[in-house]
């Protein structure tokens, strides 16, 4: 689901998704060996989006909510208490001018 699509949000190349998961471990400050990619992420031509499962257990989502609305502005960032999940639109391989993909950071235990 494109929770962001007021920011234009769009379909990401499979070898772009990568750089892509570097640049989110930057911006989270979470290793990129810690963002397990769920889904159909990478195993087509191209994904409505990146999901992403995280650690609850070593990551407080509302210290990486605050972190990714300082980074990327309001508009860029949702979360839902209810799920637990965070939906971020991130630059493609962290270049603006790439476009913007909706990444998915779901919290489990």
């Amino acid at each position: 689901m494109k929770v962001l699509s007021t920011v234009g949000v769009q379909r990401i190349k499979r070898e772009q998704i990568p750089a892509t998961l570097d640049h989110v471990a930057l911006l989270t400050n979470i290793p990129r060996e810690k963002l397990i990619t769920l889904g159909s992420t990478g195993k087509t031509e191209t994904s409505g989006d990146i999901d992403i499962a995280i650690d609850e257990a070593e990551y407080i989502p509302a210290d990486i909510h605050e972190r990714m609305v300082d980074i990327l502005g309001d508009d860029h960032c949702k979360y839902n208490y209810g799920t637990r999940v965070g939906s971020y639109a991130f630059p493609i391989e962290g270049v603006p001018a790439n476009g913007w993909v909706q990444v998915d950071l779901m919290y489990v235990k």
